[in-house]
């Protein structure tokens, strides 16, 4: 299960560089490229447990995004690049639901760790997105 998640930025520069940037980008932060026209950058995180699946800590993987695309918009003086990306919640989604089935077998009213998780999952929400508008202005500028 995925939640999906945008972020746009206008920029001046020629759509050749622009392209090279993202890629170079995706390359430096380990996601695998899917699949790249002239106008879209499809990729994932790469984590599909193949030969070159990798063990990563809660909090790496956390502030990851799961799977997205770079839309570029080319239009007279100015780009538009759009970043749609989808952060996987199944991890959560987990945890919530052993929390709730121990919740309902033990008449607990209110289970702390079940907030906990809420909490963490928007603090890494929140992470991703300040991380995805530094790239975005690496990008850019």
């Amino acid at each position: 299960m995925n939640i999906k998640f945008k972020a746009e930025q206008t920029s001046e520069l020629e759509i050749d560089v622009l392209f090279d940037r993202i890629l170079a980008e995706l390359r430096q932060l380990e996601y695998r490229i899917k699949s790249k026209t002239t106008q879209v950058i499809k990729f994932d995180d790469g984590a599909d447990f193949s030969d070159d699946f990798k063990l990563v800590s809660r909090f790496e993987l956390g502030k990851r995004m799961h799977k997205g695309c770079f839309e570029l918009i080319d239009s007279n003086e100015v780009r538009t690049i759009k970043l749609i990306y989808y952060k996987s919640i199944n991890f959560e989604v987990f945890f919530l639901s052993i929390i709730t089935m121990f919740a309902i077998i033990e008449n607990w009213f209110i289970s702390l760790m079940g907030l906990a998780i809420i909490i963490q999952f928007l603090f890494f929400a929140t992470m991703t997105k300040d991380m995805n508008k530094k790239m975005l202005d690496r990008i850019t500028t």
